[in-house]
């Protein structure tokens, strides 16, 4: 190994250095130097599970800005608490458990708000974690306001929490989030979700049918928008200025199936 590092230095080549072990990260959280410390915290943070054996140990430490800084990290990560998020949580997670439903409700629906992307996965593990229905539900809502936080919600099976899983509404507002970013593969499998339970739904269809005419499948467009106005779909209007349908507006198919269905 030293003929190695030799060899590496003689030709100009970095040694690489391994990442200093939990335990060498805990003894920084005592440091004077601010930097130190909050980059020690940090990476203890990035290290995740794998750091709580030496950081329950620490929170016994003599030091007592070593057993302050490993007692809340504990808790950070206890809640999946991303490095980015934790300065703006502070100690908002702290003995989370221990707090009144009420409180807990609160924090929840704080983290979500202070959080917003990089709340989902606190949010997700409050959910799972916690005992109390309604600290469940107050998750749950965090979640429902984020696209990928209705797929968590659809992937943990949210009855558990009073909601339905596979709700129509939220399957709706998902797809639709996922069609104002043009990811059109995952619209349409939320909006063929929607199909599943309702097969007969004139919004599913319609909105299948401004994915496929963004797509520029025009077959799969009209045929979809015929659906749409078989089953009830009645918004002409919207229809001949909706700037989705735009590639198909033109054809002559789709002046037929408005002029049909709009008798």
């Amino acid at each position: 190994m030293v003929a190695l590092a030799l060899s590496l230095l003689l030709a100009g080549t970095p040694v690489p250095t391994a990442e200093p072990a939990a335990p060498d990260l805990v003894k920084l959280l005592g440091s004077e130097d601010y930097k130190v410390r909050h980059k020690a915290f940090e990476d203890l943070l990035r290290l995740g599970e794998s750091a709580t054996g030496a950081l329950t140990e620490a929170r016994s430490s003599p030091d007592p800005e070593i057993r302050l800084r490993a007692r809340y990290l504990v808790e950070l990560i206890k809640w999946s608490v991303p490095p980015g998020l934790a300065p703006k949580l502070g100690v908002l997670l702290y003995e989370f458990d221990k707090q009144p439903v009420a409180e807990r409700e609160r924090i929840a629906a704080d983290v979500a708000f202070l959080g917003g992307k990089d709340a989902i996965p606190v949010l997700r593990k409050i959910l799972r974690n916690d005992p109390e229905k309604s600290v469940q539900i107050a998750a749950a809502r965090g979640l429902v306001l984020q696209p990928e936080g209705m797929e968590v919600l659809i992937q943990e099976g949210v009855p558990a929490v009073g909601l339905a899983a596979y709700d129509v509404s939220v399957l709706m507002h998902l797809g639709n989030s996922y069609l104002e970013r043009s990811e059109y593969d995952k619209a349409l499998e939320q909006y063929n979700r929607i199909l599943s339970l309702e097969p007969k739904n004139p919004t599913a269809f319609y909105n299948i049918a401004c994915t496929h005419s963004r797509q520029k499948k025009t077959k799969e467009a009209l045929d979809a928008l015929r659906k749409a106005c078989e089953y009830g779909f009645n918004d002409f209007e919207w229809m001949q200025k909706d700037p989705d349908l735009d590639n198909i507006r033109s054809l002559p198919e789709f002046q037929n199936i408005v002029d049909e269905y709009k008798k």
